[in-house]
């Protein structure tokens, strides 16, 4: 069931009928009013100066980081950007090489008979490093040099003929001019005059022959030293020598293997000839130059710094890359050294005199680039950089900087802070 509603005002006067007009009563219910009007004033007037308190505070406290931040200048390390000449470390990956390296190969078929040397052992030139088995080629020889007795005696038994073809040739000669004589007195008649003349023709031809046939037997003798000649080389082949002083760096094969022409059987090295290659990028080319000093250190001994001075430069770059060789040759070797080894190098290069360089510790990263906080009228403003090479504690800057800025250090810096350098720059 639902129920009027009551007001207080209701509530009193039906109050007030049931029991009468009391003056008290209304005194009190004035009382209480009024001093609930009175509280509501005030805590409306409190709340408002508790308001009007925190936005002063706030303002305060608004102005006074607006002053500490952008108006008091704060006193930081800075460096001077001034052009001059350094020097550089241009470093890269190296790789142990040579420029005096051979395999050595058979060059005849044939098993493997013996082997004199072994891997790291340090060989001379001429020294015999294996052998082959060359009992075959011997065999050869051996008739070779029979075929060329046979040859010489064929040549003895033509220059016999020969001569006695010259002696016929002459008496065939003398019969002829004799009877020409005597025909003139009528003693010799004119056909034996004719048949001499035939005769001294046969004479002759028989002559030639037997000097074509000298000539063809001198030509045997040739072919048959000819022959042993190459088959002498054969068996010499069989013995591998060493062609340079150098130390074995590779055996690939084993004694009682059947070698064929070609077949790789060890690799020599000259360590006299020890380079370490590296690569580095093209935009540097113009700054390399034979003759500069580097820095060699050895992934097996990275403590050890070997110096090192550049002897090649390739005149081809990588297409895909763009980078360069450069062979240095270094001034030793650690105990330990392979080809292929890994090293770092570090090339001395020198930068131009117009070159602008400032300190590592100075160059911050924003975005993921790299640049510099540079002090221009009293506020520290960003500035991105374009790097170029590392020399030591320095960092070249292409763009970004001229000379004379002022850059300051990165740490805790913000975008408009007022700073202050002091005494001279650096």
């Amino acid at each position: 069931m639902n129920r009027p509603f009551r007001t207080a005002a209701t509530h009193a006067s039906d109050v007030e009928g049931r029991r009468g007009h009391d003056p008290r009563i209304d005194s009190s219910v004035e009382d209480r009013r009024y001093r609930a009007s009175i509280d509501g004033i005030e805590r409306r007037q409190f709340r408002k100066t508790k308001i009007a308190i925190a936005i002063c505070l706030i303002l305060v406290l608004s102005a006074a980081g607006v002053v500490y931040f952008f108006v008091v200048p704060s006193t930081v390390p800075h460096y001077a950007v001034t052009p001059g000449s350094v020097v550089v470390e241009m470093t890269g990956p190296g790789i142990v090489d040579a420029t005096n390296k051979v395999t050595i190969t058979s060059r005849i078929p044939g098993f493997l008979n013996s082997i004199s040397v072994d891997r790291n052992d340090l060989v001379t030139a001429g020294q015999a490093l294996a052998e082959l088995d060359a009992k075959d080629i011997e065999s050869e020889l051996e008739g070779a040099l029979a075929d060329v007795d046979v040859a010489k005696s064929a040549v003895v038994e033509a220059m016999g003929n020969r001569a006695k073809a010259k002696a016929a040739l002459d008496k065939a000669n003398s019969d002829l001019v004799r009877r020409r004589g005597l025909s003139t007195s009528g003693i010799v008649s004119q056909v034996e005059v004719d048949t001499l003349e035939i005769a001294v023709q046969q004479a002759t031809a028989e002559y030639d022959r037997s000097a074509a046939v000298e000539e063809g037997a001198r030509a045997h003798v040739r072919v048959a030293s000819a022959k042993v000649g190459v088959l002498q080389h054969k068996r010499n082949e069989a013995q591998i020598l060493s062609p340079l002083n150098g130390v074995v760096v590779s055996r690939d094969r084993n004694v009682g293997d059947l070698l064929t022409a070609g077949i790789q059987l060890f690799q020599l090295v000259d360590p006299k000839s020890i380079v370490i290659s590296t690569r580095l990028d093209e935009s540097i080319m113009g700054l390399i130059e034979p003759g500069q000093s580097a820095k060699v250190r050895f992934t097996s001994d990275p403590i050890q710094a070997i110096n090192a001075k550049v002897v090649r430069i390739s005149r081809t770059v990588d297409p895909e890359t763009r980078e360069f060789m450069i062979e240095l040759s270094p001034d030793g070797l650690p105990r330990n050294w392979a080809l292929g080894q890994r090293a770092f190098v570090a090339i001395d290069v020198f930068l131009p005199p117009e070159t602008l360089v400032v300190p590592l510790a100075f160059v911050a990263r924003r975005d993921g680039r790299a640049g510099v906080w540079r002090r221009v009228l009293g506020r520290a403003i960003w500035a991105p950089i374009e790097a170029g090479a590392v020399s030591g504690k320095y960092l070249q800057v292409l763009h970004g900087v001229a000379p004379g800025d002022v850059i300051l250090d990165p740490r805790g810096r913000y975008t408009f802070e007022a700073v202050a350098i002091e005494g001279s720059l650096k």
